[in-house]
């Protein structure tokens, strides 16, 4: 096993790390924080675990029919898709091992993820594995793993799936996740004692009055938690955000065998080039005794292909044998958006093989939808909402249109 540093962003140019020896386990017991600068003096040159905020990542388990991988993960971000507000392309997908009729995928926005990891490999380092850092929580076997810190709620609550929260919001999400089948297991972490009363006070009742659960609780924080030699199951680094082959490094390694490997061809090159030049001075002396041949059989005419033309005299010649759908639907959105200033267009694609429209829109109010979709209906098209989310005080939704009928 070889070195590694995990690296944590926390914040804006604001970074935690913690150091793992060859054997496996911490070296030293403290973790470092700092920006930039100081992560690039720790990590040039070394081999990196990039934990990345759990707010913008999302993990689910989605079942599946398809049991050949490869066509899998083509076509499963599609299957998926009514359920995402961003378009597709505009994601990175990971996905975990197919364990029956289920796989597990995450998904975060495809920019984000690639500016993290430049910025991290500019300092110098190669990410190895890159994933959010709610997967390195130690969940009990049937059970859920719960960690306040930071005024940020982070959890697992199945095998590579989780999530992570801020404070105000934490409520709403474990008060969803009690509609779920109740854990075995609970494990409660805060990063102090009043963290660890918090998430108490967070939890909903329908976990707290069941005597069934199991509960053990700790103050502890991520880096007391995390193992350095359990890797996260999810990796971001494949696909158009795998490792690139470290070239430069293997330059310095293999460049003297590669110059004296170029000598060598070089100067057979230019032995090969020697007989080729003597090998085209013969072919011109054949072809000249070739036309005079030619030339006592067929005193007048062009010459071509001199053999050719002495088999055909012979009689032995070959044989030669011998405006869209797409705009007609823009035309009769387009007023309806335009005559509401506070619709953004996000995206749009246009679908050839069903003839619909997909919009992703952002607007300050639900309201605000339902008013363009009557409006869109309004000149023919049908239209539908297929899906919306709230993101602080932002409304997004999807809108499909097509031809009516």
């Amino acid at each position: 096993m070889s070195e590694r540093i995990l690296v944590r962003k926390i914040g804006p140019n604001l970074w935690q790390w913690r150091e793992a020896t060859t054997q496996g386990e911490w070296q030293g017991d403290a973790f470092y924080t700092g920006d930039i600068n100081l992560l690039k003096e720790a990590v040039a040159g070394r081999l990196v675990w990039l934990l990345l905020p759990g707010q913008s990542v999302v993990s689910q388990r989605v079942p599946v029919e398809i049991k050949d991988r490869k066509q899998l993960l083509k076509v499963l971000p599609y299957e998926i898709e009514d359920s995402i507000i961003d378009a597709v392309e505009e994601l990175h997908f990971a996905f975990g091992p197919l364990q029956g009729d289920t796989v597990v995928v995450a998904y975060a926005d495809w920019e984000w993820l690639q500016e993290n990891v430049v910025e991290v490999e500019a300092a110098g380092a190669e990410v190895q594995r890159c994933a959010p850092e709610y997967l390195l929580l130690p969940r009990p076997a049937e059970g859920w793993v719960l960690l306040l810190e930071n005024g940020i709620l982070m959890a697992q609550v199945e095998e590579m799936v989780g999530f992570a929260v801020e404070q105000p919001m934490a409520a709403a999400y474990l008060a969803a996740l009690a509609h779920q089948p109740a854990p075995a297991h609970l494990h409660l972490f805060g990063d102090s004692e009043e963290s660890l009363m918090a998430l108490h006070a967070l939890l909903p009742g329908a976990v707290t009055q069941n005597e069934t659960i199991t509960v053990t609780e700790q103050v502890a924080g991520f880096w007391d938690l995390v193992a350095p030699t359990q890797p996260p199951g999810l990796d971001f680094r494949s696909g158009r955000l795998a490792r690139k082959l470290p070239f430069a490094k293997w330059w310095q390694e293999f460049k003297y065998p590669i110059i004296a490997t170029a000598a060598g061809f070089v100067i057979a090159m230019v032995t090969t080039g020697m007989g080729l030049q003597k090998a085209e001075t013969e072919r011109k002396r054949i072809m000249a005794q070739t036309d005079a041949i030619f030339r006592q059989a067929v005193p007048q005419g062009a010459i071509s292909d001199p053999a050719r033309q002495l088999r055909s005299l012979l009689g032995n010649g070959d044989k030669a044998g011998g405006s869209s759908n797409a705009v007609q639907l823009l035309v009769g959105v387009a007023p309806a958006i335009s005559a509401i200033d506070e619709v953004v267009i996000r995206s749009l694609r246009y679908s050839r093989d069903n003839g619909q429209l997909q919009l992703n829109l952002e607007a300050k109010s639900f309201d605000t939808f339902e008013t363009l979709r009557a409006r869109i209906s309004e000149t023919g098209l049908q239209v539908e909402i297929k899906s919306a989310n709230v993101y602080g005080d932002m409304h997004q939704a999807q809108l499909r249109i097509a031809e009516a009928g």
